[in-house]
C-alpha cells in the first residue's frame, strides 16, 4: 500500500471543488455518494473521512439554505417535544370500570368494601 503524502488530500479537495459544488447544488446533497462520485470521475485518492470534514466545513456550512440558526433551533424545538412527550408519558392512564350496579359507581379495588355478591 503506497503511503499518502501530508497534505495530499487537501490539495485534491481544493482542485476538485468547482466540480463538487456543483455536483452538491445539482442535488449529490450526501457527503458519501458525493465522495463516491468524485472518488470514481476525478480519481482522488483522499479518505471519505477527510472529504466529510472539508466537505462539512467549506460546502455545508457555506450553504446558505440551511444555517446553523436554523439548525439549532430545529434541534431546540425537537428538545422541547421530546420533553413535552416526556411529562405527557408519565401521567398515570386511569381506567374506570363498572361492576355491579351498585349505586352506579365504578369499581375500585383500593378499597375494602368488596361485595360478596360483586365477586365472581
Amino acid at each position: 500500500m503506497n503511503k499518502i503524502k501530508r497534505g495530499t488530500g487537501k490539495i485534491e479537495f481544493f482542485t476538485n471543488l468547482d466540480y463538487i459544488e456543483k455536483k452538491y447544488y445539482a442535488g449529490y446533497v450526501v457527503a458519501k455518494e458525493l465522495y463516491n462520485l468524485t472518488k470514481k470521475e476525478k480519481n482522488i485518492t483522499m479518505s471519505y473521512k477527510q472529504f466529510s470534514i472539508y466537505f462539512k466545513k467549506y460546502i455545508f456550512s457555506q450553504d446558505k439554505r440551511f444555517t446553523n440558526q436554523d439548525i439549532s433551533k430545529n434541534e431546540s424545538n425537537l428538545s422541547n417535544k421530546l420533553e413535552e412527550q416526556k411529562v405527557i408519558d408519565k401521567t398515570p392512564k386511569i381506567r374506570k370500570i363498572i361492576v355491579g350496579d351498585k349505586k352506579h359507581k365504578p369499581y375500585n379495588p383500593h378499597t375494602r368494601e368488596i361485595d360478596p355478591k360483586d365477586i365472581i
